[in-house]
């Protein structure tokens, strides 16, 4: 039987899947077209891939920290525990402006380029929680006596992310928070 800490990475690696595997199909075409006529003409080609797509990112960034905070639960009791508690706060806060983003893609394409002001600041916080949730199971997983190369790999790819979206302007694609994530899901089911 699994204790809570491996059915906690299985939930990560699954949500993190999700996540990841939804920028694939028709994702991977929209976001890589040249503008967004181009990629609305993609999304309408194929609206149930795209949809589907959402559904998986939608799912994928609501399960990757509920596993988060599954793990804090089984370390209730380590000095790296309110590190993961407020990671997975932070990342599940963030899902909320992630999801009005998502159900607006899914379902009126068109607006979700344009950006209305609250969706694109639902966007910029779930980015900007992303990137401090990530530092702070960096910190957690130092604390909690796993392997340096986890914890710091974590802290060095959050600044590295983070100067990523300076350089692009914001335009930083979010499936790539999930391989991190992916992972500590990897690390935490064979433990």
């Amino acid at each position: 039987m699994m204790d809570l800490e491996h059915v906690a990475g299985f939930v990560i690696i699954m949500g993190s899947l999700l996540f990841d595997f939804a920028a694939l199909p028709i994702g991977g075409k929209v976001y890589s077209g040249s503008d967004a006529d181009e990629n609305l003409r993609i999304i309408a080609a194929n609206q149930t891939g795209w949809l589907l797509s959402q559904l998986m990112f939608f799912a994928g960034g609501l399960i990757t920290p509920i596993g988060f905070y599954l793990w804090s639960i089984h370390r209730h009791d380590q000095p790296n525990v309110r590190f993961v508690q407020f990671a997975a706060v932070l990342m599940a806060v963030g899902f909320v402006g992630w999801a009005v983003y998502v159900v607006q893609r899914a379902f009126d394409p068109p607006a979700a380029y344009k950006y209305s002001k609250p969706v694109k600041a639902g966007l910029i916080g779930y980015l900007l929680l992303t990137e401090i949730a990530l530092v702070l199971l960096g910190v957690g997983c130092l604390r909690g006596g796993f392997s340096g190369w986890l914890g710091y790999g974590l802290i060095g790819l959050a600044a590295l992310f983070a100067l990523a979206a300076i350089i692009f302007g914001g335009g930083f694609p979010p499936f790539l928070f999930y391989v991190p994530t992916l992972v500590v899901g990897i690390v935490l089911l064979f433990y």
